[in-house]
C-alpha cells in the first residue's frame, strides 16, 4: 500500500479540530429534532421502512439504481434492493456465511457506486465491498485495518474506485491501492464528498473546505483549494458535491448550497433564498433541469428562480433528507432517517 501526504495550502484553510464522529453526532441531533417535529398529514407519500418486507434499515445514507431499474439503497443496518415489487436485504449475517470467508465488514452502509461491469460496490464504517450479483468480496486497509472509515465512493473511466475516508481518499485500481492524505498543518481531514469533472479532475468535499486535483499519479497533490475564507464558498464543511451536465459544479454544506459556475462564478442558496433548510446532503438534477436538495429541513426544488418545499406536511416521511435519487421513469426518491418517501413524476 502507498500512502502519498497531500498537504494544503495553509493560507486557503482554517485549522480543523473537528474529530471524524462529530458528522454524525450532528446528523443524530437533525434526526431527533426531525422526529420531535413530525405531525399528522393530509397527503401521504409512498414510503417505506424497514421490516421482512421493506428495508433493511430506516436511517438511508445512499439510493442508487441499476440498468435493470432495481433500486440499492445503503442503510445503517444492511442493504436492501427494490424490484419494484419485491424486497431483499443483505447484512453481515446472511452474506457472511462461508467459514473464513468476509463479504461485507459493516451493515453501516454509507454510500454506494456501480461499475461499468454492473458490479455493485458499498462504501461502509469498516472498508468497501463488491457485489457482482452473485459473490460478495469484502476489503479492507490493509495497515489501518477497521480504523478507516469510508463516506463515499466514486468510479472513473477507467473503472478505478476512489473512496473518501477519514484518513483521506483512497484509491483503487485493479492492481494497487494508494492513499492520499489530505492534510494541513499536521491535521489530517476527513473526505465526505468526491466528484470526477470531464476533464479527469476530482473534487473533494471535506470538514475544511474543497480540494481539486486529477491525483494522475502516486505523487500528485492538491492543485486547487476553495473555502469560504479566500473565496465565495457559502462554508467550509462540504457534504456533498455534484456536477450538472453543463459542468457547474454544485456543493452542500452545513451552511446552504453554493454553485460555481463553468465561468467561474460563484452563486450561493440558503434558507434566505428559498432552501427548507441549511443542512444539505443531497443534491441531484432531473431532466427538466430542476435542482433538488435534501436538507435537515425538508427536500427543495429550484426550477429557475422558483423554489417549491416538500416536508411532513407533503407527505414526506421524515424532515432530515440523507439521499435523493431519481429512477428512470422519473421518480423521485428521498432518503431519510425514518424511512424513504417517493414522489411520482410529474410532482
Amino acid at each position: 500500500m502507498t500512502t502519498n501526504q497531500v498537504p494544503l495550502n495553509p493560507k486557503y484553510l482554517q485549522t480543523s479540530k473537528m474529530k471524524n464522529f462529530t458528522h454524525y453526532i450532528l446528523i443524530i441531533l437533525l434526526a431527533m429534532i426531525a422526529c420531535a417535529c413530525k405531525k399528522t398529514v393530509t397527503v401521504q407519500l409512498p414510503t417505506y421502512t424497514s421490516g421482512p418486507n421493506g428495508l433493511a434499515g430506516n436511517n438511508v445514507f445512499a439510493i442508487v439504481g441499476d440498468a435493470q431499474n432495481n433500486l440499492w439503497f445503503g442503510t445503517n443496518a444492511g442493504i436492501s434492493k427494490f424490484d419494484g415489487a419485491n424486497w431483499t436485504s443483505y447484512n453481515t449475517a446472511n452474506v457472511n456465511t462461508v467459514p473464513g470467508h468476509i463479504g461485507l465488514y459493516s451493515n453501516a452502509i454509507h454510500a454506494i457506486a456501480i461499475d461499468n461491469q454492473g458490479t455493485e460496490w458499498f462504501a461502509t464504517s469498516r472498508g468497501w465491498s463488491e457485489y457482482n450479483g452473485t459473490s460478495w468480496i469484502a476489503y479492507m486497509d490493509t495497515i489501518k485495518k477497521d480504523t478507516v472509515n469510508f463516506y463515499s465512493i466514486v468510479i472513473d473511466k477507467q473503472n478505478n474506485k476512489w473512496c473518501g475516508t477519514n484518513v483521506g481518499v483512497i484509491e483503487i485500481t485493479d492492481t494497487s491501492m494508494i492513499t492520499h492524505i489530505i492534510s494541513s498543518n499536521g491535521d489530517t481531514f476527513s473526505v465526505y464528498s468526491i466528484a470526477i469533472d470531464p476533464q479527469g479532475q476530482k473534487w473533494f468535499g471535506t470538514s475544511a473546505g474543497v480540494g481539486v486535483s486529477p491525483f494522475a499519479s502516486p505523487t500528485d497533490t492538491i492543485h486547487q483549494v476553495y473555502t469560504s475564507n479566500s473565496d465565495s464558498l457559502i462554508n467550509n464543511y462540504v457534504n456533498t458535491i455534484v456536477i450538472d451536465a453543463n459542468g457547474n459544479k454544485w456543493f452542500g454544506t452545513v451552511g446552504g448550497v453554493s454553485e460555481l459556475t463553468v465561468s467561474n462564478h460563484w452563486k450561493n442558496y440558503s434558507t434566505i433564498n428559498g432552501l427548507a433548510g441549511n443542512w444539505v446532503l443531497a443534491i441531484t438534477f432531473d431532466s427538466q433541469g430542476n435542482k433538488w436538495f435534501g436538507t435537515g429541513g425538508g427536500v427543495s426544488k429550484l426550477n429557475g428562480t422558483q423554489w417549491t418545499t416538500y416536508t411532513i406536511d407533503n407527505g414526506l416521511v421524515g424532515t432530515l433528507i440523507t439521499a435523493i435519487y431519481i429512477d428512470q421513469q422519473g421518480n423521485k426518491w428521498f432518503g431519510t432517517t425514518l424511512g424513504v418517501s417517493e414522489l411520482k413524476s410529474g410532482n
